[in-house]
């Protein structure tokens, strides 16, 4: 398994693949009850909103921005401390300002989802190099995070793709 050269980035590998699994598993029931013909209803005005920030909400550029100014690095651990750092960020947000719950949730699922597919298919190589690490030097063990038969996760369209600094 990649990462067991370093058990803490091991570890997140496997906790993030046992999130992903599960994932599916919700999303294949959701699939179910779409095709049972489950009523959909619109939108009322405060879930449009809802859908309008959330859409604002780029978790994977959060990710990577917190987790380089964490580690000065963008790593499988330095993507999973981010994670819960953010996370944190936004349950004390729910705490302070009720009125925005609905919304505070919606964006800790987003980040959630984003953690699990970055974790793994983020091309680190890469998206050091936006930050001006050469991440093989630092950590030779990424290097089969960026080899020929992982996905390429930085062109246009990408859910991955997310700036350098700034």
């Amino acid at each position: 398994m990649r990462g067991q050269t370093d058990e803490d980035a091991g570890r997140a590998i496997e906790l993030t693949a046992y999130m992903q699994r599960t994932a599916q598993k919700l999303t294949a029931k959701a699939k179910a009850e779409a095709a049972a013909g489950v009523i959909i209803r619109p939108l009322s005005p405060e879930e449009k909103h809802i859908v309008t920030e959330l859409g604002k909400f780029n978790a994977v550029q959060a990710l990577v921005q917190q987790a380089f100014l964490q580690g000065g690095k963008v790593t499988p651990e330095t993507l999973t401390r981010a994670y819960g750092d953010l996370q944190d960020v936004l349950l004390k947000d729910r705490r302070a300002h009720p009125e925005n719950d609905a919304l505070d949730c919606a964006r800790m699922t987003k980040l959630q989802e984003s953690y699990i597919v970055a974790v793994q298919k983020l091309d680190y190589e890469a998206m050091n190099a936006k930050f001006g690490v050469d991440i093989v030097k630092k950590e030779p063990a990424l290097k089969s995070f960026a080899a020929p038969d992982r996905p390429a996760m930085s062109g246009a369209g990408n859910p991955l793709q997310t700036p350098g600094p700034g």
